[in-house]
């Protein structure tokens, strides 16, 4: 669909709702109490005013009679917490761009799941669908916690494919990656940034270090904070 906008038109999309032009419900189909819609539509709003989420240009009525929250298409890669994208789509810049919408998110004081991200061409990220997201009522919000996490985990993806690519076995670059899993958010994230410039000799030792804690069941906390 197309929205007329300043200087021309734009792609937008449109997310149906389970409520009726009046702003109740529809019974057959309501799987959400309205306030829950009302307050997602004040997030659409609250995140594309941050600069973290597409441009909210309102709502509409849909053509079957239902309220629409209308934002900007944004083209790109969907990412959802499963992480299965392409990794040689993912860039440097899109990882960035992560880690500030996990620290604005965390200034906002915002509670989230069910998180999802567009990484678009020019190495933007933005969250979409903020369905499961509302402000903290403590002031101190969670999802900033599981954005990092997402990102690194990409992050993981990419090491992983390139020690792959340099001749280690899928496995030991899984087993390399997983000792990233047991540190804090900032250790993990220069782990990872660790990793991914290691020599083979080094990787080797690390992949070796990694097998022998595995083997005694001991803990890779060590491992990682020590690399």
């Amino acid at each position: 669909m197309m929205h007329t906008a300043e200087g021309g038109q734009e792609n937008v999309f449109i997310k149906g709702t389970q409520l009726r032009a009046d702003g109740h419900p529809d019974a057959a189909t309501i799987r959400r109490p309205p306030e829950a819609v009302r307050r997602e539509i004040q997030m659409a709003q609250a995140g594309s005013d941050a600069g973290i989420a597409p441009k909210f240009y309102g709502t509409t009525i849909t053509s079957d009679g239902y309220i629409g929250i209308v934002s900007k298409y944004e083209p790109g890669i969907h990412v959802d917490s499963r992480l299965a994208v392409p990794m040689e789509k993912i860039t440097e810049a899109h990882l960035q761009a992560l880690h500030a919408i996990a620290d604005r998110v965390e200034r906002l004081g915002w509670d989230g799941s069910d998180i999802q991200f567009r990484l678009t061409p020019d190495g933007r990220a933005l969250l979409v669908d903020l369905e499961q997201f509302q402000t903290s009522q403590t002031g101190h919000g969670n999802a900033s916690a599981e954005i990092r996490y997402m990102a690194d985990g990409l992050r993981g993806k990419i090491v992983a494919a390139n020690l792959e690519a340099k001749g280690f076995l899928a496995e030991d670059s899984r087993d390399i990656v997983s000792a990233a899993d047991a540190l804090k958010a900032a250790d993990r994230l220069d782990f990872l940034r660790t990793v991914a410039c290691l020599s083979e000799p080094e990787t080797t030792l690390l992949l070796n270090l990694v097998i022998d804690a595995n083997n005694r069941g001991a803990s890779l906390r060590a491992i990682g904070q020590n690399w």
